[in-house]
């Protein structure tokens, strides 16, 4: 109990591993030690955290857990309402429009310049097919890439060719695998 008074009434701490001494509330809370929050002030944890999802047994076991916790039943409805609360955040808003322009400039880049005026009319037509298809089913309908235009292994164009009209779910499921 005296530590936690000393060092609110310091209100500095020194992160053990950048060595500089930070505000309070720039360390996570850790009930494991003495003062209540982490050694690392919240900037180098992230740094490391990060180092480690990048070895092969941080991805293996990040994608392990992320997977496991999303995909329990139980936890698909509550990680579907905090996703949906964290989008009408600004932050979320912010990022997903972020996404959205990343993703239509990858798309404006992967349609190329000799395609024909025809061709651009078909790939409305998918855009009014699947529209049409939604309201026909009343399930959501997505136009879906193919080959994906970001795909790790492959990169495919944005033409009639690779487009399909598939419902949401599967296109989800599918996600950006060829």
């Amino acid at each position: 109990m005296t530590i936690l008074l000393t060092q609110s009434y310091n209100h500095m701490k020194t992160c053990s591993k950048c060595h500089f001494p930070k505000p309070l509330t720039e360390y996570s809370k850790d009930r494991g030690k003495k003062d209540g929050l982490h050694s690392r002030c919240k900037l180098c944890n992230r740094a490391v955290v990060t180092a480690w999802q990048k070895t092969p047994r941080g991805k293996a076991m990040h994608a392990a857990n992320a997977d496991r916790w999303q995909c329990a039943p139980e936890n698909k409805a509550s990680h579907a309402i905090a996703v949906n609360r964290y989008q009408k955040t600004a932050r979320g808003k912010a990022k997903l429009r972020a996404a959205w322009a990343r993703y239509n400039a990858c798309k404006i880049q992967r349609t190329p310049p000799w395609i024909t005026s025809e061709q651009l009319s078909e790939i409305e037509s998918f855009y009014k097919r699947a529209k049409e298809l939604e309201l026909q089913t009343n399930t959501p309908m997505h136009v879906d890439h193919i080959v994906p235009l970001q795909g790790e292994t492959v990169s495919g164009l944005h033409v009639p060719w690779n487009l399909q009209v598939i419902s949401a779910p599967l296109n989800w499921s599918k996600g950006n695998r060829f």
